[in-house]
């Protein structure tokens, strides 16, 4: 199909006289501006601001733990998501102690589409800084491979 319209696009090129092709390519670069707002892979662009805000989420509980030492991780964590995300991620924040009455030092961070069939990837950040991933109709856990 593109490669019709750009045969098409030439011989309109050709076939028209200067204010013709000047036309044309007036209208041909307002086309391309006009094209560069929209998303040529919405699935990864999508993947791409969850894991982004995944990093965020990971990195404000770990500026958290090192405020407060005595407390560890944060025992809650906020689940609202921007506008881009909320409709397609569900999150999941979970804590955990190694030692009975020590600090919250394990934590996960979970992003699992709310559709799988939609966005079939879903994430999770843990205390260790990697982000993993899965392709499956499951929430990510620590043993799936990391980004």
């Amino acid at each position: 199909m593109m490669t019709g319209l750009a045969w098409v696009w030439l011989y309109l090129f050709f076939l028209l006289g200067n204010r013709g092709r000047l036309g044309l390519l007036a209208c041909s670069l307002l086309f391309v501006v006009m094209m560069g707002s929209v998303d040529r892979m919405p699935v990864a662009a999508t993947e791409s601001r969850a894991v982004r805000e995944l990093r965020s989420r990971a990195q404000t509980v770990e500026v958290y733990r090192t405020e407060h030492p005595q407390q560890g991780y944060p025992a809650v964590l906020t689940k609202q998501l921007p506008d881009s995300l909320k409709n397609l991620y569900e999150i999941e924040y979970q804590t955990s102690r190694t030692k009975l009455g020590g600090p919250i030092d394990v934590f996960l961070i979970q992003f699992a589409p709310y559709r799988s069939e939609c966005l079939p990837r879903s994430f999770v950040a843990t205390e260790d800084g990697k982000i993993h991933s899965v392709i499956n109709r499951r929430p990510a856990t620590k043993a799936d491979p990391a980004l």
